[in-house]
């Protein structure tokens, strides 16, 4: 079953005594949800909770929208399969991670995974963040580099699967994931960085050397020194969930 759900939330990270109002409860695992501070009657600051009854983990939430709009936001926190996720947001910032979900594994013992931005579908109007024990995020690797402005910068759907401490990349599938963009690209720029960002990721050496030499004949020296550091920022087959929302194991 397909984890289809809107994304809209969360900010820094913040663990206080005091739980909040239960916002989402399954036996004994629960969310808990509490407004810490009201800018405006569009924007406010949560701290969500969540507990097994055993561990407490804690993290900071913004929502923006009324009241009644906010609390739907957070009312997507989602139980499927053994994992939880729920909402989390900076506050309507333009990063790739800013909103997403916080994800947990509940059995055999709550556990975080990390901070996953699910990807888009096809009609680009739901976003899925697990489907069929694949979990969705997105590679930000290259969204802050060198050569190109943020607007312009490659973001790349990352797939992960689930480990037995933590969640594993897949490079097969973040490959296959981004086959069409992949093909679509031009020979500019953007498309260049792109495409060998998206190859070192996913251990592709033989795509990764071909496009090094295409971008040496077509770019600029000054052009190629800011591409060839650009693509430092990428480890060679590897990429992490990264915690752009922190949390903290609250426990006492």
């Amino acid at each position: 079953m397909r984890l289809a759900l809107l994304l809209v939330f969360t900010l820094t990270l913040a663990c206080i005594k005091p739980a909040g109002p239960v916002l989402w409860q399954t036996g004994p695992l629960k969310v808990l949800l509490t407004e810490t501070h009201s800018m405006d009657e569009r924007y406010a600051q949560y701290r969500l909770e969540v507990t097994d009854g055993k561990r407490r983990l804690c993290f900071s939430s913004s929502a923006m929208g009324s009241p009644r709009e906010r609390r739907a936001n957070f009312n997507q926190v989602i139980n499927q399969d053994g994992y939880l996720f729920v909402p989390t947001s900076c506050g309507g910032g333009n990063a790739s991670k800013c909103q997403g979900y916080q994800a947990f594994a509940t059995t055999p013992k709550l556990r975080w995974l990390g901070n996953l931005t699910g990807r888009r579908t096809e009609q680009d109007q739901n976003v899925v963040v697990y489907d069929k024990g694949i979990f969705y995020d997105t590679g930000d690797q290259l969204e802050i580099n060198d050569l190109l402005s943020h607007a312009a910068s490659p973001r790349y759907v990352v797939a992960y699967t689930a480990g037995a401490q933590s969640l594993v990349f897949d490079p097969a599938r973040t490959w296959a994931e981004n086959a069409r963009a992949y093909g679509e690209a031009q020979d500019d720029p953007p498309g260049l960085l792109m495409r060998a960002g998206l190859a070192k990721l996913c251990g592709r050496s033989k795509e990764l050397t071909a496009l090094n030499a295409k971008a040496k004949s077509l770019f600029n020296p000054g052009q190629f020194k800011a591409y060839q550091n650009s693509l430092k920022q990428v480890a060679l087959g590897a990429s992490r969930p990264n915690a752009f929302i922190p949390l903290n194991d609250c426990t006492p």
